[in-house]
């Protein structure tokens, strides 16, 4: 039997100060914790309502693909040059992908399931081919860096 998510957000997202966020829409600007920027070497960070996803590049157009599965789904690792395993709390189950400057990429969202606590592993690739590209020509065509991220019940 094939596995498929329930749930798909596809989109290009302008990377700003190397990062890209995923909020869920119970977040509150101003009443909440800013997002940490991930560490050095670090694709995640990780708090309550948000994922700040790191860049190998300060900016440019990276693709962008959110699941929302009902059970961890199989290991796609293979197909990806990292990956980072996480865990994150939500207010509503509603997510969203929102630049760090610019705010939400578009008014599409992706509901993951109820408020709750969830398992997580976002996959990258390309990373070392946008920072070539950069450092070669100072721009990065748009989508050489992509991002898979998932989300399941924990």
């Amino acid at each position: 039997m094939i596995k498929t998510p329930i749930a798909v957000l596809e989109e290009q997202v302008e990377i700003d100060y190397s990062q890209f966020h995923i909020k869920d829409e119970g977040y509150s600007d101003g009443e909440m914790p800013v997002p940490d920027a991930p560490g050095p070497g670090q694709l995640l960070a990780v708090g309550t309502d948000w994922v700040a996803v790191g860049s190998a590049v300060q900016y440019h157009l990276a693709r962008v693909r959110i699941e929302a599965w009902d059970a961890e789904p199989d290991s796609q690792h293979s197909e990806w040059e990292v990956s980072d395993d996480f865990e994150f709390t939500c207010t509503t189950g509603r997510l969203a992908l929102v630049t760090v400057a610019m705010g939400p990429v578009s008014d599409e969202t992706i509901t993951v399931g109820p408020p709750g606590t969830y398992r997580g592993r976002a996959y990258s690739k390309g990373r070392d081919e946008a920072a070539g590209q950069f450092e070669d020509r100072d721009e990065v065509d748009e989508g050489t860096e992509q991002y898979l991220i998932q989300f399941w019940p924990a």
